[in-house]
């Protein structure tokens, strides 16, 4: 009997998919247009399904932040990883093949950008009970554009160096070669996501990649989940905005024109098509169902656009810097109020006030921090199992309402570290 169960134990641990992320690159040969910054070809990682489960596909678009500047893109290419002991954001030469092992992590996204692949994207039933058992798609990032950009040729920098921006392409052919190759042709459900600059290209292509997964998927529901994308066109504490220069740098370099939301890119004209980059502004012409992640006083944001002079993180702020940062809160929080409390919305949303910038990627934002008396996973259940008679949202209270030691919810504390592996 012992014997038999062994057997059996045996036979249903090797009848399981392998369970590690595995890179794909683009064939270049089909695709000669899906280029990295420096000319390498863009890539994915999957993570094989389990069961029934195995045919909603997550789709992660990997953040990273832009390249700003020429030489920041060249630096981006050929100078290695953006951020230290990460995988490369402007060149997949070095990509690992997807284990993440103590060798490899580093240079394999899904093992460390973004948190590392955890929360939303867990293959753990307990810490992920929506999604533990989907195809999990990792989107590589290595165009410094949010997957948008549609330069033609590439643009010079020095005497020796030029850089490429193919971002849609990449997409594009990404998607077609995961329906040709890798089952998203029969996918019952498609979940883009993404945190960040992925967040960002979330907003900007969802609906083009939903009409070209009416093609490639033609049977699978769509919705989206952008993480860490909602920034605000907003005067920093100091007055100036901050970010706009960066938003119209990088939409008119790379040109993004006739990608992503053209129907905003349309209606403002080519002098203000970069504005449809901030999320706000697209908002009303998303057609696809959105959840939107974001934290109403986001890391990045107090980085880029508030340029507080104080530290929110450790109580440093006065008073007035305080009703600053509420004020900046509360406009995000109606900015996004304004589309998923309207009748018949088919959107939703988990706005934290929390001093961080990841959100359903870590573990612990999925049970652990309530917000109007729900966790994450609660209300994307009700979001995403369309659940009669219960909201699709919850929005915390701006920071001085709360007593929390990150931030102004008192369960902030319960954040925990960010992984560097899965």
């Amino acid at each position: 009997m012992r014997l038999a169960l062994i057997t059996l134990l045996v036979v249903l641990s090797e009848s399981q998919p392998e369970r590690s992320w595995k890179l794909y690159k683009i064939d270049l040969s089909v695709y000669p247009d899906a280029l990295c910054l420096d000319g390498s070809p863009g890539g994915f990682y999957v993570l094989p399904g389990i069961g029934e489960g195995s045919s909603t596909h997550l789709i992660h678009s990997t953040g990273g932040g832009w390249c700003v500047s020429l030489d920041d893109c060249r630096k981006r290419a050929f100078e290695g990883p953006v951020y230290p002991n990460q995988a490369s954001l402007g060149s997949s030469i070095n990509w690992g093949p997807g284990e993440c092992s103590e060798e490899l992590a580093n240079n394999t996204q899904p093992c460390v950008g973004d948190g590392g692949s955890g929360g939303i994207l867990s293959s753990n039933q307990t810490i992920n009970p929506l999604f533990w058992q989907a195809t999990k798609v990792w989107l590589a990032y290595c165009s410094g554009d949010s997957f948008s950009g549609n330069l033609n040729s590439p643009l010079p920098v020095n005497s020796t160096h030029s850089v490429y921006f193919r971002g849609d392409a990449i997409l594009k052919a990404s998607l077609a070669t995961l329906a040709s190759n890798h089952g998203l042709a029969s996918a019952t459900a498609v979940l883009l996501k993404g945190c960040s600059a992925g967040g960002v290209a979330t907003y900007y292509q969802v609906d083009a990649v939903g009409k070209l997964l009416s093609k490639l998927a033609p049977n699978a529901r769509y919705a989206a989940l952008p993480g860490a994308g909602v920034f605000l066109q907003y005067p920093s504490y100091s007055g100036p905005n901050l970010d706009n220069d960066v938003f119209k740098w990088i939409y008119y370099t790379a040109n993004l024109t006739g990608t992503g939301n053209t129907d905003c890119t349309r209606d403002l004209g080519s002098d203000a098509a970069w504005q449809c980059l901030y999320a706000v502004t697209l908002f009303k012409y998303i057609q696809t169902p959105l959840f939107i992640v974001n934290s109403l006083v986001d890391a990045a944001s107090q980085e880029f656009i508030m340029s507080l002079p104080c530290n929110l993180a450790d109580g440093t702020c006065s008073s007035h810097e305080l009703l600053y940062v509420d004020a900046f809160s509360s406009t995000m929080a109606a900015n996004v109020s304004s589309i998923v409390t309207a009748p018949g919305s088919p959107h939703g949303a988990f706005l934290l006030t929390c001093s961080v910038h990841m959100i359903e990627n870590i573990d612990g934002t999925l049970n652990k921090i309530v917000v109007q008396g729900r966790s994450l996973n609660d209300v994307l259940a009700s979001w995403w199992n369309k659940k009669s008679g219960e909201l699709y949202y919850a929005i915390d209270d701006v920071w001085t309402k709360g007593k929390g030691i990150h931030g102004g919810n008192i369960d902030c504390s319960s954040y925990g570290p960010v992984p560097s592996l899965p």
